[in-house]
C-alpha cells in the first residue's frame, strides 16, 4: 500500500461516529505511524496525514458572510445548503457581517466559495466591460 492510500485510511480513522475529529483517535493514529512505519517513511506519512487532515477540517469549518440582517431561519437554511454542497457534516459555521458585500451572502467552506450578492454581480459586469474572463 502506498503512503497516500495509507494516509487516507488513517484520516478516516481519525473521526468518530458523529463525524467530528476525535483527539484520542488522532493520538492513536500518530502512535501507529511511529510504531508501524519504517523510519525512512515516518516523516513523509506524517506530512501526508497532516495535509489531508487540514484539508478535511477546513471543509468542515465554514463561514457565512452577509450584508444587512440574517435571521436564524435563513442561517439554518444556509447551513443545510453548506452541508449538502460541502459533502460533509458542517461542524462549525461562523456567521459575520461583511460591509463590502452589497445585498447578499457569501458562503466559504474550505476552497469552495458560493456568492449571491450585488457585489459579485457588479464585479462580473465590470470584468465583462473590460473584456476579462472570470
Amino acid at each position: 500500500m502506498n503512503l497516500n492510500s495509507l494516509a487516507q485510511i488513517l484520516v478516516k480513522e481519525s473521526f468518530g461516529g458523529d463525524g467530528a475529529a476525535d483527539a484520542a483517535r488522532v493520538r492513536a493514529v500518530c502512535e501507529y505511524i511511529q510504531a508501524q512505519t519504517p523510519k525512512t517513511e515516518t516523516l513523509k506519512l506524517l506530512r501526508k496525514y497532516k495535509a489531508l487532515m487540514e484539508s478535511v477540517l477546513s471543509r468542515r469549518n465554514c463561514r457565512v458572510e452577509f450584508a444587512g440582517n440574517l435571521d436564524s431561519a435563513e442561517l439554518d437554511r444556509l447551513k443545510r445548503f453548506l452541508a449538502e454542497r460541502a459533502g460533509v457534516n458542517v461542524s462549525e459555521v461562523c456567521a459575520q457581517e461583511n460591509k463590502d458585500l452589497i445585498a447578499g451572502v457569501r458562503l466559504i467552506c474550505g476552497d469552495n466559495v458560493w456568492e449571491n450578492s450585488a457585489r459579485a454581480d457588479l464585479d462580473g459586469l465590470n470584468r465583462a466591460i473590460r473584456g476579462e474572463q472570470s
